[in-house]
C-alpha cells in the first residue's frame, strides 16, 4: 500500500483524503500546506508541515507519494508546485473504483478521477489534473495537464481542452472543439464552438464575459 502526503490541507485536500482512504491501495498519511500550523489534525490526519518540508519528509520516508490538493482558485499555482516536485518526487494517480475508464485511454501522473467519472475509448489524460465526481469524458478526446474539472462536466468526442483550464459544473462541449489554456467556464455552460482568448465564458451558447488578469 502506498502512502499518500497531500499538498493542501484544504476543503480540496480533505476532499481527496477521504476517498484515498477507502482505497485498498493508498493511506494517506498527512497534509503540507504553508497556511495551517505544524501537527494540527485536520480531518483525523495531521499536518506534516510547510511545502518546503515536503522534501524532507520524502527523503525521511514520511510518505511514498504525492497529490495535489491546491483548488481551482489557483491553477498557476498548482502548475507551479506540480513542476517543482514532480523532477524528484512521484506523484500518485487516484482513480476511484466507482469510476468507469476504458483500457484504451492514457492517463498521467498526479491524476485524481473520483465516483461517477466515464472515460470512453482512446481518450488521453496529462498530468495533475483533478476531474470532480460524475464527469464523462467521450471518446479521443485529449485533456491537457493542470487543468480541473467541477462536477458533471460533459465533453463530446474529439475534444481537445488546453492547460490551466477550469470547466465550471455542468459545463458541456459538443464534439470537435478546441479550448486554449486559461479558459474557464461558468456552471451549466455549453461550448458549441472553437475557444482560442483566454478568459471566463458562461452561457449558452458559452459566451466571452471577461480576462483572467489574476490568474494565480
Amino acid at each position: 500500500m502506498l502512502t499518500i502526503a497531500i499538498i493542501g490541507a484544504g476543503v480540496l485536500g480533505q476532499h481527496i483524503a477521504h476517498y484515498i482512504n477507502q482505497s485498498n491501495n493508498f493511506r494517506a498519511v498527512g497534509f503540507y500546506d504553508d497556511y495551517q500550523k505544524p501537527g494540527a489534525i485536520i480531518s483525523d490526519l495531521p499536518v506534516l508541515g510547510s511545502t518546503e518540508a515536503i522534501d524532507s519528509g520524502f527523503k525521511a520516508k514520511v510518505f511514498d507519494e504525492l497529490i495535489m490538493g491546491i483548488g481551482y482558485n489557483h491553477l498557476l499555482f498548482r502548475q507551479q508546485l506540480y513542476d517543482h516536485f514532480k523532477t524528484h518526487i512521484p506523484f500518485a494517480t487516484y482513480i476511484s473504483p466507482f469510476a468507469y475508464v476504458d483500457y484504451s485511454i492514457t492517463i498521467g501522473q498526479g491524476v485524481v478521477i473520483l465516483p461517477g467519472c466515464v472515460f470512453d475509448k482512446n481518450v488521453q489524460v496529462e498530468n495533475n489534473i483533478f476531474f470532480n465526481i460524475g464527469c464523462l469524458i467521450s471518446h479521443d478526446s485529449v485533456i491537457k495537464s493542470n487543468s480541473f474539472f467541477a462536477p458533471g462536466v460533459k465533453i463530446s468526442g474529439f475534444v481537445t481542452v488546453g492547460e490551466r483550464c477550469f470547466l465550471g459544473i455542468g459545463t458541456t462541449i459538443i464534439n470537435n472543439v478546441n479550448l486554449s489554456s486559461d479558459i474557464q467556464t461558468g456552471g451549466g455552460t455549453v461550448v458549441i464552438s472553437d475557444i482560442d482568448k483566454p478568459g471566463l465564458y458562461a452561457g449558452t451558447p458559452a459566451k466571452y464575459l471577461k480576462d483572467l488578469i489574476k490568474i494565480k
